[in-house]
């Protein structure tokens, strides 16, 4: 083995890492910017972009990027790699929150073009906002603690401190997101009782962000992980 060739290994997967995390963040935080903040849904044409030209590009690139890093990790460097199925875990989670984004853009998109405005309920919208605010934010942190590993060594307490820090408020925005999803799906039934394809549609969406946000906590864990491992 040649010296250093283990660091330059994770160096390149971290670098894949920081660049997934910034393109999911980048499109999460498109979707956002696009929700009225006084309620209701982005406009169809918005919405169409957004599915059929923004986010395909960045699932394109990330997939790329995922795939780049598992073809990395199997090309013979694996005995060199430390703890490798914990960075797979993360780029995988990472590729699964960009698919629920997806389905949460194209239920949005269906929402507009099927629904009808009459069923654009400013209170659901608003906490729609609310959970797609808590998963930006959730996405932000993990780019973060992504960034804070790449500069991690041995007995430096003091970066790992910063990132325990921020694992522990994407454990709470979870934590928040899971009492906005149940206090939603409590009152879709009151907002959709006699429609239950809106409801559907509505509850898929909920769904999708709150699968989001718990993949999000997932990652930020296995990042607790090797962030331990690497300064002990």
């Amino acid at each position: 083995m040649y010296a250093g060739t283990g660091n330059l290994s994770k160096t390149t997967i971290i670098e894949q890492l920081i660049y997934i995390s910034r393109e999911l963040d980048g499109v999460v935080s498109q979707l956002l910017r696009y929700m009225p903040e006084e309620g209701g849904l982005p406009s169809q044409e918005v919405l169409d972009k957004l599915y059929r030209q923004d986010v395909a590009i960045t699932k394109d690139k990330i997939d790329q990027a995922v795939s780049r890093l598992l073809e990395f990790i199997a090309s013979g460097r694996m005995g060199l790699i430390d703890s490798k199925e914990f960075y797979i875990s993360i780029a995988m989670g990472l590729r699964r929150i960009t698919d629920y984004i997806e389905a949460v853009i194209h239920r949005l998109l269906l929402a507009k073009k099927k629904l009808g405005s009459d069923l654009e309920i400013p209170e659901l919208s608003n906490r729609l906002r609310e959970m797609i605010r808590m998963l930006e934010e959730a996405i932000f942190e993990t780019s973060s603690i992504i960034r804070a590993f790449s500069t991690i060594s041995r007995g430096n307490t003091e970066i790992l401190k910063s990132m325990e820090s921020k694992v522990d408020r994407i454990k709470e925005i979870e934590q928040d997101a899971d009492e906005t999803y149940r206090d939603l799906m409590e009152k879709l039934l009151d907002f959709f009782p006699d429609n239950y394809i809106a409801y559907t549609v509505y509850r898929e969406i909920i769904d999708k962000l709150e699968d989001a946000l718990d993949e999000a906590e997932r990652i930020a864990i296995d990042l607790k992980i090797l962030a331990l491992t690497s300064a002990y």
